[in-house]
């Protein structure tokens, strides 16, 4: 055999046995999985992801308010986009829980206590609603309604008188007047 044909083969068979080492190191590759290094910084990604996630969701948990009492939402003050800043009031909620409010002359309070079952009337629907006075609060010093000497007399206080409907009043919305019967 020709030494040129015998070189050949020699270099064919080295040639060969690199192919095979090669496949033979991505097969381990593939059984052993990425590097190390590969690893980590996969993982690292994966957490800076789910960072921010996690500050995405925090911003949208900061647009829902939730209101302390039930109620509906009577009117909203801020326009869409505008900025508002901490402590402001956003909307009014108008809530459920039902009371009047009398703010009465201290000379006309006779007959009136806390306890007392009295009778209101709705002037919007035309009925008369049967009630519990709740509260009796004087309002104070400076809501005085009238003198009753110009020398020498007392101011006659006004009182914040509060009654409660003993059963549930539909079409009651807040500010709607009301009248106490005696």
């Amino acid at each position: 055999m020709p030494e040129q044909k015998r070189d050949e083969a020699k270099a064919n068979y080295e040639a060969m046995k690199a192919t095979e080492q090669a496949a033979k190191a991505k097969y381990d590759m593939a059984q052993n999985g990425a590097r190390a290094e590969e690893k980590a910084a996969a993982s690292a990604q994966v957490r800076r992801a789910e960072g921010a996630v996690d500050e995405v969701s925090s911003y949208v948990n900061e647009t829902i308010l939730i209101a302390n009492a039930d109620g509906y939402v009577t009117e909203i003050f801020p326009e869409v986009g505008e900025l508002v800043g901490t402590g402001a009031p956003i909307m009014n909620v108008a809530t459920h829980d039902v009371w009047f409010t009398f703010n009465i002359r201290e000379d006309k309070l006779q007959g009136i206590s806390v306890g007392q079952d009295v009778e209101v009337f709705m002037p919007s629907n035309g009925k008369t609603i049967p009630a519990k006075i709740t509260r009796v609060k004087n309002v104070g010093n400076f809501a005085a309604w009238k003198a009753t000497k110009a020398l020498d007399g007392f101011d006659l206080k006004v009182f914040d008188v509060r009654a409660t409907p003993k059963e549930k009043v539909e079409g009651v919305s807040s500010g709607m007047s009301v009248i106490l019967k005696q």
